[in-house]
Order: C-alpha cells, then sequence, then structure tokens
C-alpha cells in the first residue's frame, strides 16, 4: 500500500520531458553503438576513417583496404535466394553459342548506324557517340528480349525513352543511394505526378505498361509472329521448366525492363569510349585497320566471321582497352564471404563482412597497369607474351556468379562494331 500511495504524489510527466527522456535514450544508444564500432566491432582493427565507422557516411578513400562503413571493409549485396534460379533461366539466351545467332541482326544494324553515321558526315552536324551507340545496342536488346527491334537508330538527334531514363535514374543515384525510402515513394505515385517529378522514369513505367499490355493480349490470344516465338520472353512464358510463378507477363517484363537498362548504356559507353580513343590515336586506328586487311577475308555476307575476330590480338587489345577505360559501374560492388575469412596480405577479414572495391580504382591500378592513363592496345599484346593474365584483372562485367549475365552480347557486339567497314 506505501508503494501505491508512492505512486500516487507523483505527478505525472509532461510530454516535454517524454520526449527529452526519448531523446536522451537515442543519443546514448548512437554512443554506446559508435564505441562499440571504433573499439569491439570484429572490424574494428581495419584502418579507416572514423566517421564512416561511426554511422552510415561513406569514407572517401582509394588504393589499399580500408574500412568504409560499420561493416564494410571495400575490397572489390547479398545475393538473393532467388537470384541464381532466376539467372539460370536468362543464361543459355545469352550464352555465346547464341550470340552466334544475333550476329546478323548485328550487323543489319550496323549498317542502319552506318548510313546514320554517313548522313551527319554529308551535313556536318556533331555526332553523339553515346547518343548513336546506346541506339545501336538498344536495338540489338529488344530484339533478343521481344522478336523485334525499337528502331532507336531512327531517332532523331538518338534521343529515346530508354536511354533518357537511365540518364534520369543516373541523376537520382544519390538520392536512391543514401534515401531509399524516397524512391519508394516515388514508385508508389500516380504517373502524372511522376512526369512532374522525373519525366524520364515516366516515359520509362509508360512503355514497360505498354509492353505489358500488349504482351497479355498476344499471351492470350496465342499470336505470336515467328520472331518473336523466338524471343527471351516469349519462349520464357512457354518454358514449363520454368515454375509459373517465375514466368507470368509482369515478371518477365520487369526482368526485360531491367536487362534493357543494363545492356543498353553500359556497353554503349564502353564502344564510344573505345571510338573516341581510336580517332585520338591515329596508329591505333591504322594497326587496327592493317591487322583486318591482312588477317581476314570477308565471309559470302561481306562481313568478318565472328571467330575469326576474337582470334586478333591487336582487335583484342583495341576492345579491352575500352573496357579498360570506360569502367564499367564504379560504385563498389559490395560482396560477402558467408564461410570462410578472407586473406588481403597481413589482414584477415571475418565471414559475414561485406567487402567491396571500385572498378575504377583496379583499373587505373599502375602496378597492374603501368601509365595507366594511356590508351595501349599492345599492353595486352605484351602481357600474354609475358603469361600475364591481364583479364584477370578486367572487371567491368564484375565477377563470379553474380557477373553481368549480357557480357557474351557485349563482346559480340564491340567485335561486330570495332570491325565494321566504317570510314571514320
Amino acid at each position: 500500500m506505501a508503494l501505491l500511495d508512492l505512486l500516487d504524489q507523483m505527478e505525472t510527466p509532461s510530454w516535454t520531458v517524454v520526449l527529452l527522456g526519448a531523446f536522451g535514450l537515442y543519443i546514448l544508444s548512437l554512443i554506446i553503438t559508435a564505441i562499440y564500432n571504433v573499439c569491439f566491432h570484429p572490424l574494428a582493427k581495419f584502418p579507416g576513417p572514423k566517421i564512416a565507422v561511426i554511422g552510415p557516411w561513406m569514407g572517401g578513400t582509394s588504393g589499399k583496404l580500408r574500412r568504409c562503413t560499420r561493416n564494410m571493409v571495400p575490397v572489390f549485396a547479398s545475393t538473393h535466394k532467388n537470384s541464381r534460379a532466376r539467372r539460370g533461366y536468362m543464361n543459355k539466351y545469352f550464352s555465346k553459342r547464341n550470340m552466334s545467332s544475333l550476329e546478323p541482326l548485328v550487323q543489319e544494324r550496323l549498317d542502319r548506324l552506318c548510313s546514320r553515321i554517313d548522313e551527319r558526315l554529308k551535313t556536318g552536324e556533331t555526332l553523339n557517340l553515346d547518343g548513336c551507340f546506346s541506339a545501336l545496342t538498344g536495338d540489338v536488346i529488344t530484339r533478343l528480349l521481344y522478336g523485334n527491334n525499337f528502331d532507336y537508330l531512327g531517332s532523331p538527334d538518338f534521343q529515346f525513352v530508354v536511354r533518357n531514363a537511365f540518364m534520369g535514374f543516373s541523376k537520382m543515384y544519390h538520392l536512391a543511394r543514401f534515401i531509399p525510402l524516397a524512391v519508394k515513394i516515388l514508385k508508389l505515385m500516380p504517373l502524372p505526378v511522376i512526369q512532374l517529378i522525373a519525366p524520364p522514369v515516366a516515359e520509362l513505367q509508360q512503355l514497360r505498361a505498354e509492353i505489358a499490355e500488349n504482351g497479355y493480349k498476344k499471351f492470350h490470344a496465342d499470336k505470336w509472329d515467328v520472331e518473336e516465338k523466338k524471343s527471351v520472353i516469349v519462349s520464357s512464358l512457354n518454358d514449363e521448366s520454368i515454375p509459373p510463378a517465375e514466368r507470368t507477363v509482369d515478371r518477365l517484363v520487369d526482368e526485360g525492363t531491367v536487362i534493357l537498362l543494363a545492356g543498353t548504356d553500359t556497353t554503349s559507353r564502353s564502344l564510344a569510349v573505345t571510338m573516341y580513343y581510336l580517332l585520338s590515336n591515329p596508329d591505333c586506328l591504322a594497326w587496327m585497320r592493317h591487322e583486318l586487311e591482312t588477317s581476314l577475308s570477308f565471309n559470302k555476307d561481306h562481313v568478318y566471321d565472328l571467330g575469326q575476330l576474337e582470334k586478333l590480338p591487336y582487335l583484342i587489345g583495341v576492345i579491352h582497352e575500352g573496357f579498360r577505360l570506360s569502367f564499367g559501374p564504379v560504385s563498389r560492388m559490395p560482396r560477402i564471404s558467408t564461410q570462410d575469412s578472407l586473406q588481403y596480405n597481413e589482414w584477415s577479414i571475418p565471414p559475414g563482412a561485406t567487402v567491396s572495391m571500385s572498378t575504377m580504382f583496379m583499373h587505373l591500378d599502375e602496378n597492374i597497369y603501368p601509365n595507366p592513363t594511356k590508351y595501349d592496345p599492345e599492353r595486352w599484346i605484351r602481357a600474354t607474351k609475358q603469361g600475364i593474365n591481364l583479364t584477370k584483372y578486367l572487371t567491368a562485367f564484375s565477377k563470379g556468379t553474380r557477373m553481368c549475365l549480357g557480357m557474351n552480347m557485349a563482346y559480340a557486339e564491340f567485335y561486330d562494331s570495332g570491325s565494321d567497314r566504317v570510314d571514320v
């Protein structure tokens, strides 16, 4: 009873006191977490800026091993439980063997690109290499995915919805990286509102909706033309080895949209960078042309055979240097070793720690690539003669089970584009 009397005599705390108490507990938890991260965390021994360790802030470091977040050591996402299965469904469509069957389409689109370039040469207009190569890669991948190309090469100034959307997403990257909730809210907004905030994103959503609607109509009517039946989307819809939940129109269209975005601007950027360096280094361009003219002959369609192109050492060097100096995605690619410790020089990284590295840092490492900013196709020939496997350090497509799905397609586009009969 005495305790109850004491409680009755106590005043009910005001909201101000409650809020101040909650705020104080929050600050205390931050302090305790910071002390733990700096002093007692399994990664506490690793070097790096302490401000990055204390909270979710990024550490601006490069080169040697550094700890840049509470649970991350940047040396190079967690694997989703369905990712391996989903990748397995798509692998056969992007295999090297399947890319050979795509070669006539690549050549046809290259001829279309050449005609557009000729038009610009006659008028003296400036040509945007990023734009024209994006249109090329966009046409190739839409043909593979949907059974018909969207003729992006016919777009005025090579501006089209996929490229505009990619550029729009790029501008939103930092917002999505640090405030992911904002992007989730954006996705829930009506299309007219998105059109006001991020027009390129709205355009892509509209395109995705149109593709899905067309897919539903043809799927239920079973009215696919010959080329559509061979496409990735239609083949997957009719593939009974894929679980029904994984081959709905909506899911496959979503998958196709991701592949379309990933496979359009990344490869085109590498093509544009390679073309820039070839035009900036006439000797390199002359050597490449000389190798093509003296080593190969045209086939019956008056084009070079892909299998022969893949054996030309200087052309291989041209392509690898293009990939090296265009970098690919330059953000850190997180990976987790769930079972084993990783050894980096004298440092042992415990299992479960996220490790990552930016492709740019590796591609510009002078210990691997002497004079790394120089465009030098012959470095690959020299390395081969010395028994050095430089491709081990070429990470534009990432590595391992999560590497780029479209690598074979990118190489096919590169070989055909690099050897095409264009007088620049």
